[in-house]
């Protein structure tokens, strides 16, 4: 199945979605700033990312 990267900084959101997919045979990684995605997106290489706009440090689309 596929690597997927989750990053928001709303904790139930980002805990929910992980449950969900990891039920359907993913492989879930969370990180609730921008800097913590980038980083993790770096180390990981998800095939796909969730990527909130709004972050407490940096919007999406600069995380982008």
């Amino acid at each position: 199945m596929a690597t997927i990267l989750v990053i928001d900084d709303e904790r139930m959101l980002c805990d929910l979605l992980q449950e969900v997919l990891r039920r359907q045979g993913h492989e879930v990684f969370t990180a609730y700033s921008g800097r913590e995605g980038i980083a993790l997106h770096k180390e990981r290489r998800p095939h796909f990312t969730l990527l909130a706009l709004h972050l407490p440090d940096m919007n999406g689309i600069e995380a982008l």
